[in-house]
């Protein structure tokens, strides 16, 4: 809301710099004004010939900027580039068939020109002169302090532009924007340049309620709010973000896609839009301006003290803020799909209008006692059919208050069941972009998935970037990764049969002359992976609709290797130059297999294609699951073989080998993924950043076969499970108690807590929770207990939502959550823990353990139990246990709550008694607090003393 004038003109005696018509502008001089606001004062900077923002800077002590514009200052050279805050129109005389288009970034005959301001104003300019003559308006932009509606009194920026039509006959305006330029060009900056310069510009296409949120790419520091000005909703609304494509001049490139406009009148775009479906139908098709008759578009930019604050800010201005939870992509699985309004201060009423291909229904939930303080109203989400929905979410005044309607957009995309959206993805694939073994292609990419245009309807054979219709790199390996991911949750048997002949005829089996002019294949007999199959100018008589690309030069580098190498026995990486890909012309040296982009696909489809194998039956495969997970597990260590460097830096394919190492649970010495360890340490080039233990047994200290770290076996058995369990505290209120991000309040010890199926195929359909609190002084049995049966739909991502009321999150207490299977105590399918404080917070008792080695009976000589027996009636907590003998523990880093437990200890190889017995060392977190130390300390002295007077 404005402040009163009185209040404006103290504002701008004091702190602004006033501009009239009489002042002198040069056409390169910039004009700044100074803004308060309650954190601080910020800057804006304009150009006044053509009366465009320049600069937003939101510290006036950091020369970051919001808004950098960079065009050359003298107007009459820089035509079509676009400034924050040009305008683009699309009018027509009433009654003729034919929209014109307008732009103030044509510079046309003159710069913008200053004109007389009123009391409040910062300035204000002419900026008809700008645009092409024709247009028939006068268009004039003021700029004005506002001091906002904030709880904190800021002050914002207003830019209203006004068009008067200014000839005799009658105008329809059909098209009206703001070029919405922010500092989001990346392009020719490293990192830390575009840190310091760069921001990211988010729009939320909400028509009335729409806004932009503008943050540094570092996300930190305060942020920018562009948004519709209150009373000005009708015509100033975001009802499209349209890109300045083919408008505005500014060179486009990998880190930037250029610019875009804030456009809030959008009914002349619709015929170039038919071929579309906007998200957001336009509020206001049209707009009629008699003679003389004015029209004005109102923007305000608020300042807000971090990402955090900005929905506190949006109600305060007057928006409605809303949020969808989890997302705004839901499925027709879900089940808790939760929308929060937040209305504008003077609704009084909310509905809904549901449109679009997809259905659902909002219900809206009755507030709960710890959330009926909240300004937030809560609606759950049940989506009913796949497909697009719009939500108008209409805010209806109170009825003494003379106040329009106003309308929010809230665009949602329901899936479809997550298995049937896989089907259909396997079936199109199949269908539309496999290529069968009869293909003529003489690059041997015959039996392949390959690139597809949805809008020709055609493969895509060629491409001036040889990779992308060359199986290989990231964008050629697609497809057929594409087709794998769509039977690894759900497979079937025909496309199965083609990746399997993909496997065996292009990825890994090798078409020779006569089919194809060099012996081709997407692998090498070392299981090196190249970087394309395709390549020009150099195969005869092929029909090249590509040349003189970008990427020819190593275009030409692969030919050589096809041409002379023939699915090579070993690489030579000491003759491979330092470039990313460059290929050696010498015969068999297949040199294009430098970069492990490459290699994370093939890896990935073979561990899928293993996974196929194991998880089920009755499907017909060409090999058996060993070789699909062999060729996993060789093509991964190929990609350390061949491109070491780059391994460095992408980690994905390292990732899955941790996985492959986990489903092989024999004795590492007789692993094929023995060696996985060390090279999953060597992801980082440092000595203590691996992911897993790993040594030499000629070293001291070091473990053959590797150890495993305590998180790895806390996240074991806690969160890499088929069911998952957990608590937390409540968030009060929705999404926050006060409108804003979120807190946790006063529970009393209440816990919110779910169980939810992470398994890939169905599971049971009942379970039975148990939850059991302990108290860290006294273990020995549980202070309380609680069982509940939960049913959930089989299959993944099935969650139930359930409340442990009463005071079971306290400092001295741990809870442990189980979860059975069906309705029998038996062994449980998982189990967690719930801390209800950092453990350093935590009463804990300084407690000890006695722990001993015994061997197992039985057949096995290669296992041990070791038992642990505590001390004293305290819980133990993260018992964590390690030995320099090689082999790996049944469980670990565990909390102890009764007398004693049994940790079994599985040899690698022929177990080392004595080593094990010798070397076991045991520690839990209550040898770490401050009465413990202070006893171990007094030990000390105590043994000092006692050697001393001995």
């Amino acid at each position: 809301m404005l402040a009163s004038a009185a209040l404006c003109s103290l504002l701008l005696c004091l702190l602004f710099i006033n501009i009239s018509a009489a002042a002198p502008l040069t056409p390169s001089t910039n004009v700044s004004f100074r803004l308060p606001s309650s954190y601080g004062d910020w800057s804006v900077a304009l150009r006044p010939w053509k009366g465009t923002i320049a600069a937003i800077q939101p510290n006036t002590s950091d020369p970051f900027s919001f808004i950098n514009d960079d065009t050359p200052g003298n107007y009459s050279s820089m035509p079509y580039y676009h400034s924050h805050g040009d305008v683009t129109l699309r009018v027509r005389t009433a009654g003729t068939g034919k929209w014109q288009k307008y732009t103030t970034a044509d510079v046309h005959s003159a710069p913008a020109q200053s004109v007389d301001t009123v009391e409040g104003e910062l300035a204000a300019f002419d900026v008809s002169s700008l645009m092409r003559p024709g247009h028939g308006l006068r268009v004039v932009k003021r700029y004005a302090a506002a001091a906002l509606n904030t709880s904190q009194p800021s002050t914002g920026l207003t830019l209203e532009v006004l068009l008067t039509n200014a000839g005799s006959a009658t105008l329809e305006l059909g098209g009206f924007g703001v070029s919405a330029l922010f500092s989001s060009n990346w392009n020719d900056m490293d990192l830390d340049q575009a840190a310091a310069a760069c921001s990211l510009a988010e729009p939320y296409i909400g028509g009335q309620h729409g806004y932009v949120k503008v943050t540094r790419l570092t996300g930190e520091g305060r942020v920018l709010l562009m948004a519709p000005a209150e009373g000005q909703r009708g015509t100033s609304g975001l009802t499209a973000w349209r890109q300045l494509k083919g408008e505005d001049a500014t060179p486009t490139g990998y880190a930037f896609e250029g610019h875009y406009e804030w456009t809030s009148l959008a009914g002349a775009w619709q015929q170039e839009w038919k071929q579309s479906q906007p998200w957001v139908k336009p509020d206001q098709s049209t707009i009629r301006l008699e003679p003389n008759a004015t029209v004005s578009f109102r923007y305000t930019y608020q300042l807000v003290d971090g990402v955090r604050g900005v929905d506190d800010a949006l109600v305060q201005q007057g928006n409605a803020s809303i949020r969808a939870v989890p997302g705004y992509i839901l499925s027709t699985e879900m089940r808790n799909a939760k929308l929060y309004v937040h209305p504008p201060a003077h609704a009084s009423a909310v509905t809904f209008d549901i449109s679009g291909t997809g259905n659902l229904t909002l219900t809206a939930e009755r507030p709960s006692s710890s959330s009926s303080s909240s300004p937030y109203r809560a609606y759950h989400i049940a989506p009913h059919t796949a497909g697009r929905v719009n939500l108008a979410v209409h805010f209806h005044a109170t009825p003494n208050r003379s106040l329009p309607t106003t309308t929010a957009h809230v665009s949602l995309l329901v899936l479809p069941p997550f298995r049937a959206h896989l089907e259909s993805l396997g079936r199109f694939t199949a269908q539309n972009q496999w290529v069968d073994g009869t293909s003529s292609d003489p690059f041997g990419r015959a039996s392949s998935v390959m690139p597809y245009d949805f809008e020709a309807r055609s493969i895509v054979w060629q491409d001036e970037r040889s990779y992308v219709v060359g199986l290989s790199d990231e964008a050629g390996a697609g497809p057929g990764l594409q087709l794998m991911m769509s039977q690894r949750y759900a497979p079937t048997a025909g496309p199965l049969r083609l990746l399997d002949s993909y496997i065996n005829q292009t990825l890994w089996g090798v078409k020779a002359p006569p089919d194809v002019p060099y012996a081709t294949s997407v692998q090498n007999a070392n299981y090196s992976v190249r970087a394309s199959m395709f390549w020009y100018p150099n195969m005869t008589a092929y029909a090249y609709e590509v040349r003189n690309g970008w990427d020819q030069d190593r275009a030409s580098q692969l030919w050589r290797s096809y041409k002379y190498a023939t699915h090579c026995t070993a690489p030579h990486l000491s003759a491979c130059q330092p470039a990313l890909l460059l290929c050696s012309p010498q015969p068999r040296l297949c040199l294009c297999a430098t970069a492990c982009v490459s290699y994370v696909h093939p890896t990935v489809l073979y561990h899928s294609m293993y996974r196929v194998a194991r998880d089920y039956d009755g499907l017909q495969r060409l090999y058996g699951w060993e070789w699909y997970l062999n060729q996993a597990v060789q093509t991964f260590f190929a990609m350390f073989d061949n491109a070491p460097y780059y391994t460095q830096v992408h980690t994905a394919a390292l990732l899955l080998a941790g996985s492959c190492k986990t489903r092989l649970t024999v004795s590492s010495a007789y692993s094929p993924l023995a060696p996985a360890s060390p090279s999953l340490n060597e992801v980082w080039p440092t000595g203590g950043w691996g992911s897993l233990e790993y040594g030499n047994g000629q070293y001291p200290g070091q473990v053959v076969g590797g150890r495993w770290k305590p998180t790895h076996y806390w996240l074991l058995h806690s969160l890499y499970t088929d069911v998952l369990v957990s608590c937390g505290l409540p968030v009060q209120a929705g999404i926050g108690a006060s409108g804003g991000s979120g807190s946790v309040g006063d529970s009393d010890g209440e816990l919110l807590c779910y169980v939810k199926l992470d398994a890939w195929r169905a599971g049971a359909s009942k379970w039975l929770v148990v939850a059991e609190q302990y108290e860290l002084a006294d273990s020995r049995t549980p202070a309380r207990r609680q069982q509940l049966s939960v049913s959930l739909p089989p299959g993944p991502g099935s969650l139930a939502w359930w409340r442990l009321n009463g005071s079971w999150a306290s400092n001295s207490t741990v809870l442990q959550l189980s979860v059975y299977a069906g309705d029998a105590l038996q062994q449980p399918a998982t189990s967690n823990f719930y801390l209800p404080a950092a453990p350093y917070q935590l009463a804990l008792t300084p407690g000890t353990l006695d722990v001993t080695v015994t061997l197992l009976d039985g057949s096995s000589r290669d296992e041990a139990v070791i038992v642990i027996r505590k001390g004293s009636a305290a819980a133990a907590l993260f018992v964590t246990l390690t030995t320099l003998a090689a082999g790996r523990f049944s469980h670990n880093c565990f909390h102890l709550f009764a007398a004693e437990t049994n940790v079994t200890f599985v040899s690698f190889g022929a177990l080392d008694r004595t080593l094990l017995a010798a070397s076991l060392r045991w520690e839990h977190a209550n040898m770490y607090t401050a009465q413990a130390q202070q006893q171990q300390q007094q030990q000390q002295v105590s043994q000092r003393a006692k050697v001393a007077v001995e």
